[in-house]
């Protein structure tokens, strides 16, 4: 594959524009009791431990009520709004732009973006968080979160891992291979490819777009490889019937020193029926024997045990449940 490293791509530049329809922020109900400050916001005042509470909390109405604590207590808000004065205009900036990317208010964190003076990365990266996040509209948010992406690349605030997590999660929601390639280039230039964090996102989006090639050789050449990585490349090899490579790579998984677990066990066997050839054969032998190991129901490979649904290294791959499955298939045989 021939990598793009400019890091202005045309595929990638796509439009900006903000969302149709935005709610007034000033429409928010405050708290009762505004608290009064002479200085500006900081970490020792109340809206602070309240955003904090929204935020792991994904709680919006909370969140909102914070927001316009802020907005009643005081001058600094706006003068984050008008000329970023205040000492701590990026703290409160992002912590609010965080809470509404955090609980999927798109038009609250886009209006709040666009309106924010100064930025630097937590803002960047929070925006494109929110746009990565959103669950509605998928394309349509992938191209205005790329554009928010150029922005970046084109002010002078660096990019760091989680802003290519970001990123490379919009390239997947865009279904667009060239655009995941161009971001892969742009991860070469500045010195990123190889991260773990980085690479292994790479690795899935080639994945989840059937680019098992590229996918291929850049979890070839990785140093670090986690369970969730062999089970990714292990499943996109048997979505595209490449049953060889799969069976191949689940033995090479096998004496890595990591080992498959039971979601690794149940991707080959649900989605591998046949194997014709004689080291198809050996390794789907070595599978069934790994999975009697790890007290995984094993079966023939022409039945359902293992639907191909089960393929999936998000699934909890904790052998005690899945005993308690066999318990249910045995306890069904008896009766």
């Amino acid at each position: 594959m021939q990598l793009h490293t400019n890091l202005r791509p045309k595929s990638i530049l796509f439009s900006t524009k903000t969302p149709k329809t935005l709610v007034p922020l000033s429409n928010i109900s405050p708290l009762s009791n505004p608290i009064s400050h002479s200085k500006p916001s900081s970490s020792s005042s109340p809206w602070f431990s309240i955003l904090r509470t929204a935020i792991p909390n994904t709680d919006l109405p909370l969140g909102k009520r914070a927001h316009a604590l802020i907005l009643t207590s005081g001058q600094c808000h706006a003068l984050i709004l008008t000329s970023g004065q205040c000492p701590d205009h990026f703290l409160i900036n992002n912590l609010i732009l965080t809470m509404y990317a955090k609980c999927r208010s798109l038009t609250y964190a886009r209006h709040l973006f666009d309106k924010s003076p100064e930025r630097d990365l937590v803002t960047w990266n929070a925006i494109l968080a929110a746009y990565a996040q959103s669950g509605r509209y998928l394309v349509e948010n992938a191209q205005e979160g790329l554009g928010i992406f150029r922005g970046l690349r084109e002010s002078v605030v660096f990019t760091s891992r989680h802003t290519l997590a970001s990123v490379l999660k919009l390239c997947l929601m865009s279904g667009r291979v060239w655009v995941s390639e161009a971001v892969h280039g742009y991860a070469v230039k500045i010195g990123l490819e190889w991260d773990v964090f980085v690479t292994s996102n790479l690795v899935n989006v080639y994945c989840k777009l059937r680019r098992v090639k590229e996918a291929r050789s850049l979890f070839d050449g990785m140093v670090e490889r986690d369970v969730v990585l062999w089970n990714t490349m292990l499943k996109a090899y048997v979505e595209m019937g490449l049953k060889e490579e799969a069976l191949a790579l689940f033995s090479e998984f096998h004496w890595s020193g990591l080992g498959p677990d039971s979601v690794s066990v149940r991707c080959v066997l649900g989605g591998i029926r046949k194997v014709d050839s004689d080291e198809g054969k050996r390794h789907m032998e070595e599978v069934q024997a790994y999975a009697a190991k790890l007290g995984e129901f094993v079966t023939n490979v022409d039945d359902e045990a293992y639907p191909p649904s089960d393929c999936d290294p998000s699934t909890d791959s904790d052998v005690f449940l899945w005993n308690k499955t066999l318990s249910k298939y045995i306890r069904a045989g008896e009766t």
